[in-house]
């Protein structure tokens, strides 16, 4: 009796099953891999492009921070710290005008209501006035802007340079 006995699936049964095995998968990331990158996409950030301190005295000095809107949406209000490395408290003054908006002083930071459209880029110019020790050429600076978009969103950027 050399019968065969023959336990397990079909090689169609097998085949079948290995397809709506792969389907299913395929079907799982179809939904959930375009609604991570539009998450991604969606995402408001912003760069400062540019930053520089140039020492007027050794009381004054000026900023100029340039901000870029890398978002998908305007940007509708940004605020500019600046501190130093020394812990020297400063009197932050806005000085130019910038296109679509306007700046004013609120507690030693800056605040400016200014429409950034995405893509574009704008230059804020601030006074710094020292309220303590004098200003001195050399000075590790960091600045730290927080943009508000249209949405109520925010994304923070921050860059460090140098009293020149």
């Amino acid at each position: 009796m050399n019968s065969q006995i023959n336990k397990g699936i079909s090689e169609l049964l097998a085949i079948v099953l290995g397809i709506v095995i792969t389907i299913a998968i395929g079907m799982a990331l179809f939904t959930l891999v375009p609604g991570y990158f539009n998450s991604l996409q969606q995402q408001q950030r912003i760069a400062i492009t540019g930053f520089n301190i140039n020492a007027v005295d050794n009381k004054v000095a000026i900023a100029t921070v340039n901000i870029k809107n890398l978002g998908t949406k305007d940007i509708s209000n940004i605020t500019i710290y600046i501190s130093s490395s020394r812990n020297m408290s400063y009197i932050l003054l806005p000085i130019n005008k910038i296109e679509n908006g306007v700046c004013y002083n609120n507690s030693n930071v800056v605040v400016c209501s200014v429409s950034i459209a995405p893509g574009q880029e704008t230059s804020i110019a601030v006074q710094l006035k020292s309220a303590g020790p004098s200003i001195v050429i050399g000075d590790k600076v960091v600045v730290t802007v927080v943009a508000t978009f249209i949405d109520k969103s925010t994304a923070t950027s921050s860059a460090t340079g140098y009293i020149y």
